[in-house]
């Protein structure tokens, strides 16, 4: 409510003040003509301005509005609008004319606050593992250790029924000639045959039986062999070896070409054309 005043209390002024300006024009009129001698304005056009009011400088042709015979209301609805009418100034000190509306204020628009955005809830970064070097699989050792406790028999054919040409004992080793799904045939102290696979160890389980036993070596067989870095010949050379020296045997990182040793607690490589194994282990013998 006491906004609503505010913003028309100049209203409510020009009204007091047009009441009051035609009660006094009434006063003087009475005074002047006489009682009863009010006359109302002629020609009265509904297009006029009900709450203008313009007095006659005669004495003889006062002048009233509309608003005396109570058909005009005075001013408008406050309800209506914004608008705060100002009076205009006439030239005229004694004919107060009403100010034309102002035009409708437009209420400014409300500024919608900007809510701040919200802040991003930190996700800790989810560590990546480090990856596990994968270790090189020798899946092709070219060696069987045996996995028995008294002897196996070499026979000379891939079957029972084939006649012995040799056996091992226990933890004895063979180079592979051929593998077979049932038999498999081998080369160890000089005899060639075949042993069931059942009773052999391949590959990385063949390796680890050597190793634990430490029996994994190769030998020497050429008279000068050079030690080199890297696989190949134009690798830079660390060393060189004699006839029958031995080295630990890396089967793991040793291709058919070029066998990978321990020098010096370092990897090496050498020829295998230089080279044969010289495992600390037993051969086949006479059966």
């Amino acid at each position: 409510m006491e906004k609503w005043f505010r913003n028309n209390y100049r209203i409510f002024t020009v009204v007091f003040l047009f009441i009051l300006l035609v009660g006094w024009t009434i006063f003087l009129q009475k005074n002047e003509v006489g009682p009863g001698r009010i006359e109302p304005l002629s020609g009265n056009n509904e297009n006029e301005t009900s709450a203008s009011l313009t007095p006659t400088a005669s004495k003889e042709s006062p002048s009233v509005t509309a608003a005396e015979n109570g058909k005009a209301t005075s001013g408008p609805d406050p309800t209506d609008t914004y608008a705060e009418p100002t009076p205009v100034e006439s030239k005229d000190s004694t004919t107060p004319t009403e100010a034309a509306p102002a035009p409708t204020a437009t209420p400014a628009p409300t500024a919608t606050p900007t809510p701040d955005p919200a802040t991003p809830t930190p996700v800790p970064a989810t560590p990546t593992p480090a990856a596990t070097p994968t270790p090189v699989v020798y899946a092709k050792f070219p060696y069987v250790v045996t996995d028995i406790d008294s002897r196996l028999n070499i026979r000379s054919g891939p079957g029972q029924e084939y006649s012995i040409v040799a056996k091992f004992t226990p933890n004895s080793y063979a180079r592979i000639i051929e593998r077979g799904e049932g038999w498999t045939k081998l080369s160890s102290g000089g005899y060639e045959g075949y042993s069931i696979n059942d009773y052999l160890l391949f590959d990385n389980d063949a390796i680890n039986k050597l190793r634990a036993k430490d029996a994994l070596y190769v030998e020497v067989t050429g008279e000068s062999m050079n030690i080199r870095k890297g696989m190949g010949t134009d690798t830079d050379i660390l060393g060189k070896a004699g006839k029958g020296d031995r080295f630990p045997y890396i089967p793991e990182r040793s291709t058919e070409e070029w066998i990978c040793i321990s020098y010096e607690g370092n990897d090496a490589y050498a020829s295998a054309d230089y080279v044969t194994e010289s495992f600390n282990t037993n051969k086949a013998v006479e059966p």
